[in-house]
């Protein structure tokens, strides 16, 4: 259905809900009344209703310009037929019901989100997040695991006009996301928006805000959306409402906190961040001194950030000398186990004599983490920089390999990752793989160069090495040597659709053996202090001959029908990371068999509720577990602390040590969420580090955005290990930065 058109300022007119005065005065002759319609009390709490007394305290003139573009979608088809461009803006986004009742079948799950939103540029279509990747993705922050809904309702932007519209979940089941869990949802994201011709009722094509030129539809980075969309899925059979604490340092300017929780039919007691807590403060003796304050919830992290929960904060007026009283008051939406839509009430009042002061730091349970530092008192956390070999060309000449370890010095920078192995060549002299040099030594051994300034500036060499990827185009670009796949074909995996690619196939045997040699020769050779695995996972599908008969062999399965489509059999994601952990297990043997204590680290990994979804066969979880590696590193690229943690829990709480689970942070952005405050320049420029070409279609992220997702996971998640990618889109003045605003204190690796 489409959304029905209000009026065009920023509120809705409320249903008429006024009772007619009867006309009658003490002393006065009483006059004719006339009756008038009003609405039933109990259409008070529908959410047009609601939504109706949220847009009269709504004012979007005061919002910055920033938030004003976050709410912005821009409809501009990514694929399908259709051509032309739209616009509309959310003025408002609110879950019906702050407490849901779990049910396991994914069609009857009854929670429904509320929008209005002006159509500042009309199209003729509907939108609509009803299948494929057209939905809802939420944040499970109890549990650390996305879940995404489907909805059913039309977006229509064929007039200029505000709109409103129900966003009923039709389901939760999808090729992507966990089952539906127990637990507090936070809204995260919303996939395409499927484009329809309104008249033919045909899909035309799908929108995808934030790629391309348009920034994307900011869900997750408007606080107010974030805030007014959060419930909570619990069993309803049987539940209790509580508010469970009130704290206050009981001072002037200082703070109101409540817990407001639930205890379901299993006894599991979750928080109810999407409920309205009010305060009232006052002195109990009566004073005129009274405020009524709203609280709003805040995420509070526990056991090092593994857990988070919610808890309702406000600050007390500054003009108050003291308050000795508390009122809080707390109402909640509950869609129970048999489908109806009440409000619940909760009500407590403490004086000061009732409850001890409580700092808020304590209440928030936020505390500076306690360094590690060495004997010398000097701080012992890991910083590592990596460096493409292709932008930052540290393998060229003597100078630019000076440079580069200078630049990671300014940095603050301990640990670098220089890329010597990229698509089937060798950035160091070595027999065993083809070099960018061909069959001639260079001039001079640029990496034993680098490694001895590294070395001189207390910086460890840990080089990164392209696992999986064997060539690049059909060409040699010029380098004085065959890759590695030119003169191994045999290596290369084969598609479903039967073409050679130029990505090594992880179940070839000879392939990983001669990998692994090359990494022991490499450590035999050269003093560096250990080895990073990047792209370690099985790219794409292999479906060769040989891969179809071992598949056969090992799991009785058709490899082709097996790899055909997601969710895929177990037998077949355990194919696939059998391969990989393989080569890991090889690359950790080889090492230790060479100079025992070499560190090695990988980068990236699939989410655990995709697992069934992943070809990839990648599981740094498992090789940590197994001690394989000392650490891997997982790409936090945006500056939203909270959604980078979300992402962090979901894959720490999977590993026995989350300290070594490492974000790795990014030097740049993309043009469509450039602003002054957070890029420095544009792109193509100069790489002023080392004179070679910046890697183009980014900025250069300035590092002061980067100090709150530090201090995060520094102090939340105890973190001593981070990284930053990449030296390719770092400038003078961003070096600079790092080394004095994101990492100013000098540090040895952990």
């Amino acid at each position: 259905m489409s959304g029905n058109k209000t009026s065009t300022s920023t509120g809705a007119a409320l249903p008429a809900l006024v009772v007619s005065l009867l006309g009658l005065c003490w002393g006065v002759q009483a006059q004719e009344s006339v009756a008038r319609k009003v609405e039933p009390w109990w259409l008070n709490g529908a959410p047009e209703a609601r939504a109706a007394r949220r847009l009269q305290s709504l004012h979007p003139e005061q919002w910055s310009p920033q938030e004003a573009e976050r709410r912005v979608l821009h409809l501009a088809p990514t694929m399908g037929e259709f051509q032309g461009y739209g616009k509309l803006r959310l003025l408002d986004l609110f879950a019906t019901a702050a407490l849901v009742h779990l049910v396991d079948d994914p069609a009857r799950f009854r929670q429904s989100l509320y929008a209005t939103y002006e159509v500042l540029e009309p199209l003729n279509l509907l939108l609509r997040s009803s299948s494929g990747s057209g939905f809802w993705s939420f944040d499970n922050v109890t549990a650390a695991c996305p879940t995404v809904f489907y909805s059913g309702e039309a977006w229509d932007v064929r007039e200029r006009g505000v709109f409103q519209v129900n966003v009923p979940f039709t389901t939760w089941q999808s090729y992507t996301g966990a089952p539906l869990t127990p637990g507090v949802h936070r809204l995260a994201d919303h996939g395409l928006f499927q484009m329809y011709d309104p008249q033919a009722n045909k899909w035309v094509g799908a929108c995808n805000a934030g790629q391309g030129k348009y920034p994307p539809l900011g869900l997750a980075t408007t606080p107010a959306l974030v805030r007014s969309t959060l419930f909570t899925v619990a069993d309803l059979t049987d539940y209790r409402l509580e508010i469970k604490r009130v704290a206050t340092d009981w001072a002037r300017g200082g703070y109101v906190g409540v817990e407001l929780t639930l205890t379901d039919g299993q006894g599991q007691v979750l928080d109810l961040p999407g409920g309205e807590v009010e305060a009232t403060v006052s002195s109990k003796t009566g004073s005129h001194e009274a405020s009524r304050l709203s609280l709003d919830p805040v995420v509070v992290y526990e056991r090092q950030g593994l857990d988070a929960r919610y808890k309702f904060v406000a600050r007390a007026p500054q003009e108050f000398f003291d308050f000795d009283r508390l009122e809080i008051n707390a109402s909640v939406w509950v869609r129970a186990a048999e489908g109806l839509l009440r409000e619940e009430h909760l009500s407590k009042t403490l004086n000061r004599s009732d409850l001890a002061p409580t700092t808020l730091a304590a209440f928030e349970n936020r505390e500076r983490r306690k360094d590690a530092r060495d004997e010398a008192g000097k701080l012992r956390e890991s910083r590592a920089l990596t460096v493409h070999e292709n932008f930052v060309k540290w393998w060229e000449t003597p100078e630019k390999a000076r440079q580069t370890v200078a630049a990671a010095q300014q940095m603050g920078m301990n640990i670098l990752h220089v890329y010597v192995y990229q698509h089937g060549l060798s950035y160091a002299p070595s027999k065993l793989r083809g070099t960018v040099w061909g069959d001639a030594p260079p001039p001079v051994d640029t990496f034993a160069l680098l490694i001895d300034e590294a070395r001189a500036a207390g910086i460890s060499v840990q080089p990164m090495v392209c696992t999986a990827s064997g060539a690049m185009g059909d060409d040699e670009k010029g380098w004085a040597a065959p890759q590695m796949l030119k003169l191994h074909p045999d290596w290369a995996l084969v598609n479903p659709q039967g073409k050679h690619r130029n990505i090594a196939d992880m179940h070839s045997a000879e392939f990983r053996a001669a990998f692994i040699a090359y990494l022991a020769d490499l450590a035999r050779r050269y003093e560096i202090d250990g080895v990073s695995l990047d792209f370690i996972r099985c790219i794409e599908q292999c479906v060769c001959k040989r891969c179809q008969r071992e598949y056969r062999a090992k799991t009785g399965g058709d490899l082709v029908k097996d790899a055909a489509k997601p969710p895929f059999p177990v037998r077949y994601v355990e194919w696939q990371e059998g391969a990989v952990a393989e080569m890991v297990k090889g690359v950790r043997e080889a090492l230790n068999g060479v100079r025992p204590g070499l560190k090695l680290s990988t980068w990236g990994h699939d989410p655990p509720a995709d697992r069934l979804s992943s070809i990839q066969g990648r599981r740094p979880d498992v090789w940590l577990n197994n001690g394989w590696i000392d650490w891997f590193a997982i790409g936090t690229y945006g500056d939203d602390p909270q959604q980078a943690l979300a992402y962090w829990r979901e894959i720490a709480r999977t590993v026995d040590h989350p300290e070594c689970v490492w974000p790795l942070f990014a030097t740049y952005l993309g043009a469509q969420y450039r602003t002054e405050a957070n890029a420095n320049e544009s792109v193509p420029i100069t790489l002023t580090v080392t004179g070679d070409k910046i890697h183009g279609g980014v900025f250069a992220r300035r590092p002061q955005v980067l100090v709150p997702m530090y201090k995060a996971f520094r102090d939340i998640c105890k973190s001593n290990g981070f990284g930053l990618f990449d030296l390719c889109y770092v400038t003078q003045e961003t070096a600079r930065d790092t080394g004095e605003v994101l990492f100013p204190e000098a540090a040895g690796p952990w």
